[in-house]
């Protein structure tokens, strides 16, 4: 009976609005956290009832699990005044990527293009021109499965190390990390080329000066969906560069200690709504969300992508997650793995 009374009333409740802020505990997502929350998340435990458009909403204990749990705590917050719902964001079991892209020797710094077609990474196992090299790999909606993976070339990789790339959703310019490349500050820096429609390769690297690169090593490069805002890690951690419309302004340094504290902060990544963040606080991965006022302290994911993870890549839309990890597969150690977001309607 009681049942039955809940369903009557999720039909009020069961459209969302996509646009609402992320709200812990919103289980029905109408910018409220009340009595109609308690009753989605029943008959999402024991109906039909369909994901928040950010699961993890119906999850106010934040254990990656939404079940009668969730319905105590609920009714504990709201009616009892109890601990507020908490958040986090929630990943399945991840999987290896595999061949063709792995090799038994060391692949990392994985990067997906925004239309989801191509893929960026780093390796030491397939030809290059010494060190680690980048190198692309085209995605077979057919076979479902990653091309042979190509070397960008000389004039892209130095014969030292290039890794951690990142690719503007347009499609037009390519940044990287690259160690002691002639004309760079020192040490690691952060560089970009642009996209050669005509020869269809990638222009010689350029040097962003010293609006970004220091002397001091900084790499890890992000580049927005936007294209204006340029993340990347320097001394102390995390920093951000805006784009003027004719150069990257002078860095800044992220939250303290929302998203800064270890000092060791780098791989950021953010969804093409810049709305979640993840990035690494080496050796384990973390997250934090815009509110609309700032970033809300970092949190680590939980198991299974923690512990022992880092250099995430969220996927635009973010609904999955490739992450740099050495586990065991069948090729003896895997190191770039993907997992899909849980609470994903179907």
């Amino acid at each position: 009976m009681l049942f039955t009374f809940f369903l009557i009333l999720f039909s009020s409740v069961v459209f969302y609005t996509s646009t609402l802020a992320f709200t812990p505990g919103d289980a029905n997502n109408d910018g409220d956290v009340n009595l109609a929350d308690i009753i989605h998340v029943v008959n999402i435990v024991f109906g039909e009832a369909l994901y928040p458009p950010e699961g993890e909403q119906a999850d106010p204990n934040a254990d990656c699990k939404i079940n009668i749990v969730d319905i105590v705590y609920m009714v504990n917050y709201i009616f009892k005044g109890g601990t507020p719902p908490d958040w986090i964001t929630c990943f399945e079991n991840p999987v290896p990527v595999g061949e063709p892209i792995e090799t038994p020797a060391f692949e990392e710094s994985f990067f997906i293009t925004f239309d989801g077609k191509r893929a960026y990474f780093s390796s030491n196992g397939h030809p290059n021109y010494g060190g680690t090299d980048l190198f692309y790999s085209d995605w077979d909606s057919v076979s479902r499965t990653w091309s042979i993976p190509v070397n960008l070339g000389s004039h892209i990789n130095s014969g030292s190390n290039d890794i951690e790339p990142s690719v503007s959703s347009d499609g037009k310019k390519l940044f990287f990390q690259a160690f002691g490349r002639a004309g760079g500050l020192g040490g690691w820096d952060v560089w970009y080329c642009e996209w050669d429609s005509v020869a269809e390769q990638w222009e010689v690297p350029i040097n962003p000066g010293p609006n970004i690169n220091s002397g001091q090593g900084e790499g890890y490069p992000f580049i927005t969906a936007d294209g204006q805002e340029l993340y990347f890690a320097g001394p102390g951690g995390l920093y951000v560069s805006y784009w003027t419309g004719s150069e990257w302004g002078p860095r800044a340094f992220l939250d303290y200690p929302s998203i800064n504290y270890w000092g060791v902060e780098a791989g950021p990544s953010l969804t093409a709504d810049k709305k979640w963040f993840y990035f690494d606080g080496y050796p384990t991965m973390l997250v934090s969300y815009w509110t609309g006022i700032g970033w809300t302290p970092r949190k680590e994911l939980l198991a299974p992508i923690n512990p022992v993870a880092y250099r995430p890549h969220i996927t635009p839309d973010g609904k999955k997650l490739y992450f740099i990890s050495g586990r065991p597969c069948e090729l003896g150690a895997c190191h770039i793995w993907v997992a899909e977001r849980k609470f994903q309607n179907k």
